[in-house]
Parts: C-alpha cells; sequence; structure tokens
C-alpha cells in the first residue's frame, strides 16, 4: 500500500507536466500565427475592436490554464461555454473608465474571437493596435515572467501612439506615477480581476498597463494579466 500511495502522486505529477507541456506548445503556435497576421487573423472595429482567429488552436481549458483565475461571467449554448467574460476594476477608480472588460468568444470549445474593452477605440488608432498583436509573432519569449518581448519599429505607426494627455484622457488618473533615472515617466494602472476564485496569489488575479513616456512621446508599453507580462519597445 505505502508504494501505491509514492507512485500515485508521481503519476498525477507526470500527467500534470504531460498536460501542461502540450498546453504550452498550443501557445507557442498560437504566437507564431502572428508572425502572418491578416492570413490567420482577421481585425474588425464595430465600434469595439474584435480579434476573429481564423484557425482557432486553443480550447477553453487553455484558456483557463493561462489566465489561472475563472472569469467573471460564463455563457454556455448545448452544454459547453460559448463566452468568457473577463471584468477588471481599476485600483482607486471611480469612474466608468476604470473599469476594463474582455469578452472572449469559443465555437465548440475553440478560442476564435476576442473583443477588448471599448477604451482600446479611444486610445489606440487601428494601425496601432495591429501593429502590436502584428509583433507578438516575433517576440522573445520571457521564461521568468511567462511572458513576451517585442519591438514596433513601423514610423507610421510609431507618429499614431497616444501622448501621456490622450492616455490620461482616456484611462483616468492612474494607480502610480513617476520618474526613474532613465529620465521617463511612467503612468502606472493596476487592475483586479472581478473572479470567485478564492486561493490565488495576488498577482494571479491582478493586471497592469505601464505607459513609459520621454516627454509626451510613447516609448514602451508594459501589459499583464494572471502574472504574464508582454512588453511593446516603440525605438
Amino acid at each position: 500500500m505505502s508504494k501505491i500511495r509514492r507512485i500515485l502522486p508521481a503519476l498525477v505529477m507526470i500527467g500534470v507536466v504531460a498536460l501542461s507541456g502540450c498546453v504550452y506548445w498550443r501557445l507557442l503556435q498560437f504566437k507564431k500565427q502572428f508572425s502572418d497576421f491578416h492570413e490567420n487573423f482577421e481585425f474588425r472595429n464595430d465600434g469595439r475592436y474584435a480579434l476573429i482567429i481564423k484557425q482557432p488552436l486553443l480550447s477553453g481549458d487553455d484558456v483557463d490554464f493561462l489566465m489561472k483565475a475563472e472569469p467573471t461571467r460564463m455563457e454556455s449554448e448545448a452544454g459547453e461555454i460559448s463566452r468568457r467574460l473577463f471584468v477588471f476594476h481599476l485600483d482607486g477608480g471611480e469612474d466608468p473608465a476604470s473599469v476594463l472588460d474582455y469578452d472572449l468568444r469559443f465555437d465548440e470549445d475553440l478560442f476564435e474571437e476576442m473583443i477588448f474593452p471599448k477604451e482600446f477605440v479611444d486610445l489606440f488608432p487601428e494601425d496601432v493596435l495591429v501593429a502590436f498583436l502584428t509583433s507578438l509573432g516575433d517576440a522573445e519569449t520571457d521564461r521568468r515572467s511567462e511572458g513576451l518581448k517585442a519591438k514596433i519599429r513601423k514610423d507610421r505607426v510609431r507618429e499614431l501612439m497616444p501622448r501621456r494627455e490622450r492616455v490620461l484622457e482616456v484611462l483616468g488618473k492612474p494607480s502610480e506615477k513617476w520618474r526613474e533615472r532613465d529620465g521617463l515617466d511612467r503612468l502606472y494602472y493596476r487592475y483586479e480581476l472581478e473572479t470567485e476564485t478564492t486561493g490565488l496569489k495576488p498577482h494571479e488575479t491582478r493586471a497592469f498597463g505601464r505607459f513609459h513616456f520621454e516627454g509626451d512621446e510613447l516609448r514602451k508599453v508594459d501589459a499583464s494579466f494572471a502574472g504574464h507580462v508582454f512588453s511593446f519597445e516603440i525605438p
């Protein structure tokens, strides 16, 4: 009996490692799709930006594994989850702009569409957000943060980046702001996911947006959710 008790946890651990390995493989393939953005995705603006995935790879379980916490709300059709809504509240925010909601749509349990918060339309011209997404295909994987580091190199797109006053106008008062020795000013927006999940580490239910400015010009954007950090440099 003691041998069985020792073997069973080991088998469970092997299963978890194998399962997570499959998830990371699918995430890697999903990342590669961004290298040929217009072949694999459709970008739509019907008052809110929507990213349509032409060749879905990720399942609902993959998204749950990535997000770590349960969505704020879920909808089901024919016994399958068809929609996961993630609502994030800005720490200390009081106006409507302090809430960001990401609407994920599924078909036969495959992730096929994401609708961005309405604030994205006011903050980023369409070409800018497409440039952010396209850059993910060649982004460097950061194992420590389980995130990606990308660079935006198109001159035309850099000129369309939001300036400091525009960020403040759309997102409101930041959670924090400061200047570091490199001379860049930071606006830091810290959000908390509205979820029923308990027992998680604080960073697993938080998200943030961090904007780095040289004067009024945007030089870098960091975004994070569930501990995954995505950095976009604008050299």
